[in-house]
């Protein structure tokens, strides 16, 4: 009997645990207990939170250190990061992303080092862990200083791998969070040399419209890299943007529209883009009944418009009788986009026609101000995408 009871394994004990926490910071004393379901039960609580209650990522920040577990809330969350449950660490990466909303919440992550096992999370063998790690790392990657740590910390090869992948949330995740690290100069050489575009430009033929969004997007910044723009014209990117204005998306056609706004500061792609009659699916995009669709189409087409020959192509398809027309549109980057388009010594007159409608603006170089909405659009706009208009650069 003795050797029985030696072999016997301790009882489980149930405890009715169906209880209401009034403060959150119980939460975070059991997101450290030992036991996984009681860990998981407080995560999924403390998300709940954090989604749900008004200021709550900056209550979960600055909660008081738990007693006796001398950590922050945020260190709390990231040893669980490296948790053996992959339910749990799901749990917890999600939290850090909802809590990103909140940008001292964003550096201070950085500070405690808890992008690191985000990174790691994407080598993960559970795909759903691997696109809650992404769309975290997309969530703290908003300022420059945690770009470039992602960068640093080799989360632009794990992100590039997962372009790779055959799950959506995953494609679609990767891809944000490239578009987010894009967005800092550093990233461009390495997504080059990682051979990115390429795997980019096949996934704007994916079915699935929102990868192809997003794709869309990672590219429109990728560009902004000399060697990834030649990868773009050489392995086909404007066939492929070209297909996507043709998409019944409204999503897709705003932000292939965007990439190609980008895009046309090439010379060689203004000359493709002729050649291959491409400008003629764009100027259908301008009489869409979705305003961020127009604006993103007649961006392009305003920097499409930068040498004479393009010009001349969108004036035979009728493109700048759509832009003196949308001059009518309720959206002012519309409007201004519009004055863009038109050639330099017919922009005031157009300018002339907002005034009618009650706006003053005022012209200058390739700037338009609307001066009854105080924001500077045109040129100096921001665009859905977060992207301004920037002069060309010096190549042909």
């Amino acid at each position: 009997m003795a050797e029985e009871s030696g072999d016997a394994k301790p009882p489980v004990i149930c405890l009715p645990l169906s209880i209401t926490i009034s403060v959150h910071h119980t939460l975070l004393l059991l997101l450290q207990s030992p036991e996984p379901e009681i860990a998981i039960a407080a995560c999924k609580a403390l998300l709940a939170f954090a989604r749900d209650e008004e200021d709550g990522p900056t209550q979960v920040r600055t909660s008081p250190w738990s007693p006796g577990f001398q950590v922050e809330p945020i260190q709390t969350l990231q040893r669980l990061l490296s948790h053996e449950e992959a339910e749990l660490q799901g749990l917890a990466v999600t939290v850090l992303a909802v809590c990103a909303a909140e940008e001292p919440f964003r550096l201070r992550t950085v500070e405690l080092d808890a992008l690191a096992p985000m990174i790691k999370q994407l080598g993960h063998e559970d795909v759903e862990l691997q696109a809650r790690a992404a769309y975290a790392l997309a969530m703290h990657a908003i300022d420059d200083p945690v770009r470039l740590k992602v960068q640093q910390l080799g989360g632009v090869p794990a992100l590039v791998k997962l372009l790779a992948s055959d799950d959506r949330e995953v494609l679609r995740n990767s891809c944000l969070a490239l578009t987010c690290c894009a967005k800092h100069p550093e990233a461009l050489p390495q997504m080059y040399t990682l051979k990115s575009m390429k795997m980019l430009i096949e996934l704007l033929g994916n079915g699935n419209e929102d990868v192809q969004e997003q794709a869309s997007y990672t590219i429109g910044y990728a560009v902004f890299g000399e060697d990834n723009m030649k990868d773009f014209r050489r392995l086909g990117g404007v066939d492929a943007l070209l297909e996507c204005f043709a998409s019944p998306s409204k999503g897709v056609q705003q932000a292939s529209s965007f990439a190609m706004s980008q895009a046309a500061f090439d010379f060689e792609v203004r000359r493709e883009m002729r050649a291959k009659d491409g400008i003629r699916p764009l100027a259908k995009l301008l009489q869409s009944d979705d305003a961020k669709v127009v604006e993103q189409a007649m961006m392009a087409v305003a920097n499409l418009a930068l040498d004479v020959p393009t010009k001349q192509a969108i004036a035979v398809l009728g493109g700048m009788g759509f832009c003196a027309g949308l001059l009518s549109s309720s959206d002012v980057p519309v409007q201004a986009n519009a004055c863009l388009a038109r050639p330099p010594r017919l922009r005031l007159q157009l300018c002339q026609r907002v005034q009618r409608q009650g706006r003053r603006v005022a012209a200058h170089g390739d700037s338009v101000v609307v001066c009854g909405d105080s924001r500077q659009v045109g040129a100096g706009a921001q665009g859905n995408a977060g992207q301004r208009r920037q002069r060309p650069p010096r190549r042909r």
